[in-house]
């Protein structure tokens, strides 16, 4: 019995030191089924095609009503145009939205002209009053 779990212990030390490359290995010894494998990689690509864009979608019909992202966005119906653009509020601007590949998907780009001259009002508290100092 000793014998056994000594063999067991060095077994499970061998695998914690392996770690990714124990699993890859590990995985390596089965038999991997590969026209199943990229059968079901297609359908994941397919099913992310269908969200970004719902008219790749081959197989529903005219009948379904399945929005996809790009179809939410678009045409007069869409977020930007019924929700977003032509309403009236304070400390906004209109503008043209143009790609920029140097700024981040969480920014946005406008003209200098209009960062100079739009502001928005921030209460000064004594957690913010050394930040907002340094802004002026």
């Amino acid at each position: 019995d000793e014998g056994k779990e000594d063999r067991m212990d060095e077994e499970e030390e061998e695998e914690e030191e392996d770690g990714a490359g124990g699993a890859l290995s590990a995985l390596s010894k089965k038999q991997i089924d590969v026209p199943k494998v990229l059968s079901n990689w297609i359908a994941l690509q397919d099913a992310v095609n269908i969200f970004i864009d719902s008219s790749k979608d081959e197989s529903a019909g005219a009948a379904e009503n399945n929005n996809g992202v790009r179809q939410l966005l678009e045409r007069k119906d869409g977020l930007f145009r019924k929700h977003m653009m032509g309403k009236r509020v304070n400390y906004a601007c209109r503008s043209v939205i143009s790609p920029d590949p140097y700024i981040g998907t969480t920014e946005i780009g406008i003209p200098q002209r209009f960062a100079k001259t739009l502001v928005y009002p921030q209460k000064v508290t004594e957690w913010n009053v050394s930040t907002l100092r340094a802004l002026v």
